[in-house]
């Protein structure tokens, strides 16, 4: 057994051992488009640096929040910016009913 001071060459503070960019853009790809809340099937992500940018339109302010929020929950992740898009579906009000339309 050496009795020397010797460190092991492993650092556990060493950020060398987390996630890559492509990693982290996959997992918050996959969790955004398997999540059964939210309609993520127009929601673009992109990572530079350990950054992450969500752009792309959503149908509530609730899909828009749920989308940072998953993207806040993967490891490795620095900055979250969203460039989403509330767009609201702009069918048939209430009323619009009954109104004629020539």
């Amino acid at each position: 057994m050496n009795s020397s001071n010797e460190h092991s060459t492993f650092d556990i503070h060493d950020d060398s051992y987390g996630p890559n960019d492509q990693e982290i853009e996959i997992v918050v790809k996959e969790l955004l488009h398997n999540s059964q809340r939210i309609d993520a099937s127009d929601i673009s992500v992109s990572v530079d640096q350990m950054n992450v940018t969500l752009s792309g339109t959503v149908r509530s302010q609730f899909e828009r929040d749920y989308a940072v929020g998953v993207a806040k929950l993967v490891h490795g992740v620095g900055n979250i910016e969203s460039e989403i898009i509330v767009k609201r579906n702009e069918g048939i009000l209430p009323t619009d009913i009954g109104r004629k339309t020539h």
